[in-house]
Parts: C-alpha cells; structure tokens; sequence
C-alpha cells in the first residue's frame, strides 16, 4: 500500500472504516466461530467486485477498506461505497474515515470532499508506514487470528511457514531498520514484553492444544499456562546463549513496567 500511495498517478488514499459491519451480515456464524471471518470475506465480494467500477485500487482486511487513485475517483469509490454499501450490510463510518492526500492536492481534497465527515491528514507517509503503529497492530491485532486458527485446528502450524517467512523477512525490517536477524533474535523477539522480547510470536512454533467452543474458558487457562512454561523455558536458553550485553538488556526489559513502557512508547 505503501507503494501505491507513493506512485506517481496516485493523488490519495482513502481509509475507511465501518459501524459494526460484521454483526450486520447475516452470515449464520458467530464472531468468533473459525468460519466466520472466512464467510465474512466471501460475503464483502460482491460489493468489492461492485467498487471496481471506479478505477481505484483496493485493499480489503475484515470491515477495514482502503481505496487509492485519484481525487475524482476515490470521491466516485466512496459514494457508491456509501449509498450500495447498505444493502451488502456495510455501513460507513465518516467520523472514523481518512482521506491521506499528496501535499499538493490538499486544496482540491478539501474542496471534492466537504461535507462528507471524512477527515483530510497529508502525512500519508507516517500513517502508511509508521513502525510503531504496525507493531500495536501486529501484536494486539493481527497475531490473535492465527492463535485462533491453532487452538481450533490442529497440526497447522507447520502450513504457516509463509506467514513466519513474511514476518521475519518483511515485518521486522521494516519496524527495526535491519536488514536481517539471526535465529537467536528471532528467538528472542518472540518472547513477551515482559521477559525482554518483542512479543512478535513464530507462528510455526505455536503448537496449542485443540479445543472446542464448549470448552473455551478451559482451552484459554490451558494455552495461558503452556504458552508460560514455554516462554521460561526459551528465556533460560536465549540467556545461556546471548552476549552479556543483551542479557542485560532483556533483565532491564523484564522489570516491573518495563514492558508497558516498551509497548506504549
């Protein structure tokens, strides 16, 4: 997304958000249910194959839209989105809505989009990129979808080796400004906050036991204290292992508020 916006025929993006679409779709599954965000996607299809029609380029994750292009375009995009959105379930939010302009098409965005709620910021390349952001989401967003997926499915973690290779080749660069890590700190980022780490899990090492909806409060107290005996364990063996300086390091980490200060800064 970061490319597009930065291209030379894009003007803006628009980042959408929506009023509690997902209770809205009548998909006969329950938030929560490892079909739901899959029926959920096959239901948005339609209206995203609706929204093409406008020339922009889009981007789907779950309620959240993102469309880029040009200023007319993306005006056409938002109000097809606005007023056929209902009828698919979708409803927009203009209050939690931005429109991320180039610079020089500030006065032209302002103009084409007043009265629409939408809120105009042209640092698009701070909200598109901005590390810290995309680690909270990482890590208080998007890591939980697949903890679901391995409570509720068993022996998939080795089928995520694409999602492990996306995240240690793509992912932490892009938040660390390193070009690359060794196994160890792989190792160490994913340990919690609290023991030093970064709390960026490798999903092909997340083994969990299965579990059923009936017994969800138990599978939860059951993964809570596997995943505990696991992160001490790692934590003894990356210390045998690691330079004294980065053993420090993780001991400062680890003290009390340490790792709220970490995630929070």
């Amino acid at each position: 997304m970061c490319r597009i916006f930065h291209d030379a025929t894009t003007e803006a993006a628009l980042l959408v958000d929506a009023d509690n679409t997902f209770n809205s779709l009548n998909l006969r599954n329950n938030q929560g249910d490892p079909l739901a965000m899959a029926m959920y996607a096959i239901a948005t299809i339609p209206l995203i194959e609706k929204l093409q029609s406008t020339n922009t380029k889009q981007v789907w994750y779950a309620d959240d839209a993102t469309a880029v292009g040009t200023l007319l375009n993306l005006k056409a995009w938002w109000t097809m989105l606005s007023s056929s959105g209902t009828s698919y379930g979708y409803f927009v939010n203009p209050g939690k809505t931005w429109l991320i302009v180039q610079p020089q098409h500030e006065c032209d965005a302002k103009e084409l989009f007043s009265g629409t709620g939408i809120g105009i910021n042209l640092k698009g390349s701070t909200i598109l990129t901005q590390p810290h952001a995309a680690y909270c989401a990482f890590v208080h967003g998007v890591s939980g979808l697949w903890t679901l997926f391995l409570r509720t499915i068993p022996d998939i973690s080795s089928l995520l080796q694409p999602l492990e290779d996306a995240i240690r080749l793509n992912f932490i660069p892009s938040i660390t400004g390193r070009d690359s890590i060794s196994d160890t700190k792989r190792d160490l980022f994913a340990l919690p906050a609290r023991l030093g780490g970064l709390a960026i899990p490798n999903p092909t090492c997340m083994d969990l036991p299965h579990s059923t909806f009936v017994d969800q409060k138990q599978a939860k107290a059951t993964v809570h204290s596997l995943r505990q005996q696991l992160h001490s364990s790692e934590l003894v063996r990356l210390k045998a292992i690691l330079p004294p300086a980065h053993v420090r390091s993780m001991d400062l980490n680890s003290e009390k508020g340490a790792s709220i200060q970490n995630q929070c800064n």
